[in-house]
């Protein structure tokens, strides 16, 4: 069985996480180690920090460098799409911390996405491999079962409901979308998006906090 490691450089931090591809070409965690970035993204000095992260991350897991199949590094723009692009905004407009902000906007957004069909089966790809929903079952169906859960651990976590959490109403919202739509479009993360999204998109991700 082979041994993948993937490498997130940061401006501050250089984490690096270890998976082990199964028979069934499953990936299952095994290990990670956070280092400080060295030098600037994107230059030669992110070398040393790597090499620092992937020795720590041999000797805690007990395996060799020899042993790593294949090392995938980031240092470019993260993949992280519209439900970051809009959730900046609810943090900047709003002062709700990002990972709540994450949170809240993951079921609209969800929605949104598995309009695409590419989108709609590796939705449906994670709800069947989290027992979700039948290994042969339809994919909109498991979209559905992921949807359902997430929204089981919400209430299992108390998240507040989405205009609580902001501190507002549904016409003090109203009046901040705009800006939100325009700042979310400039957002850089917007870009990796699996599918496009205009101005009336984002409204209706913003405006589904509520319904």
């Amino acid at each position: 069985m082979d041994y993948i490691v993937g490498v997130d450089i940061g401006n501050s931090s250089t984490e690096v996480a270890l998976a082990q591809c199964m028979t069934d070409g499953q990936l299952h965690f095994v290990a990670s180690t956070l280092t400080e970035t060295t030098g600037i993204k994107g230059t030669q000095r992110n070398i040393f920090g790597i090499n620092k992260a992937l020795n720590l991350l041999v000797e805690k897991a007990g395996i060799a460098l020899s042993d790593i199949s294949l090392i995938r590094i980031n240092e470019a723009t993260p993949v992280l799409g519209i439900n970051h692009a809009i959730a900046h905004q609810l943090g900047g407009q709003f002062h709700i911390a990002h990972g709540l902000a994450n949170a809240l906007l993951l079921v609209p957004v969800i929605r949104f996405n598995a309009a695409d069909a590419r989108a709609r089966k590796r939705y449906a790809r994670l709800a069947k491999l989290c027992h979700f929903s039948p290994a042969n079952g339809d994919d909109g169906a498991a979209v559905n079962q992921l949807i359902h859960q997430i929204e089981l651990l919400k209430r299992q976590c108390g998240l507040a409901q989405p205009l609580a959490a902001m501190k507002v109403d549904e016409r003090q919202l109203q009046q901040r979308i705009p800006d939100m739509i325009t700042a979310a479009q400039a957002d850089v993360t917007l870009r990796t998006n699996p599918r496009p999204a205009d101005d009336n998109d984002i409204r209706g991700i913003i405006e589904a906090l509520y319904e």
